[in-house]
Formats: structure tokens, sequence, C-alpha cells
């Protein structure tokens, strides 16, 4: 109640760009990953495998936005804000304490990430599985018969 609407709102910007960033990155990398790793189908294991390597790569890649969008979440309703917006808040944090700045805490945050996305990948590969299966035992997206003019 004390922030208001606005305080709701805090950090909008920069939460929109790390959730994008991250599952941009997470499925651009777990097919490459999946590629290199992974037999076909994938033994749970390789899934695992692949999902945290690639939740890794996502948390390395999008942890100074997560940093930026923390602060500005985190700044209290009153009196004046240090970080205005994320462009800004961005600039400031480089400028007064350099770019370690924006990593500090990546370890636990790559640790919870890579167990996440381990897991996530691990079930997204037997959901396609079981599914698929599924599907193709009630003639669901079966192929078309093709409609190609012989002559």
């Amino acid at each position: 109640a004390e922030h208001g609407i606005r305080g709701l709102y805090a950090g909008i910007g920069a939460c929109g760009i790390r959730q994008a960033s991250g599952v941009g990155v997470r499925f651009a990398v777990y097919g490459r990953v999946k590629e290199l790793l992974t037999t076909d189908p994938p033994q749970i294991w390789q899934s695992a495998l692949a999902g945290g390597i690639t939740g890794c790569a996502s948390t390395a890649m999008n942890h100074p936005i997560d940093v930026v969008k923390t602060r500005i979440e985190a700044q209290d309703g009153a009196g004046k804000k240090e970080y205005t917006h994320t462009v800004q808040a961005f600039q400031s944090i480089l400028k007064n304490e350099g770019p370690k700045a924006l990593y500090r805490g990546i370890v636990p945050r790559m640790i919870k990430i890579s167990l996440g996305q381990a897991i996530t990948f691990t079930a997204y590969e037997r959901y396609t599985d079981l599914i698929g299966d599924l599907a193709d035992s009630m003639g669901i997206f079966a192929a078309a018969p093709s409609r190609v003019a012989t002559c």
C-alpha cells in the first residue's frame, strides 16, 4: 500500500527483458547441447545434463539484467530512488561499482536455474514422447495425403 500501483510494477521492463532473454537462450541452446550430448531418443540423464548446461548458459548470459531488475525492485518506496529505469540502473551500476557487480550472486542463481532446467527439459522430452505416442495411436496429427498433381 505504501508504494502504490507504481510499486507493483517496479522493474517490469527489466523483468520482461530477463524473462524473454532467459527463455530464448534456453530453447536456442538446449537444441544444440542436446545434439552434442544425446542419443536419439535421449536418455533421462542426457536430457537432465543438457538441461543443466542450458540453465548455466542462460544464467551466464542474462544475469546482469537480473541484477538490474532486482536492484530496481528492492528500492524503498520512500525518498529519492537511486534507479529510475532499466538503462539508467545498468549504467549506474557499471559506473559506480564496475562490471563485476553485474555478476554478484551468480553462483547460487546458476545452481538454482541449472537444476530447474535439468528437470524442465527432462520432463519436456518425456512429455513430448508420451504425447507423440498417444497422438500417433489415435491418428491425430497424422500426415495428410499428398495432393501434388502427377502427370
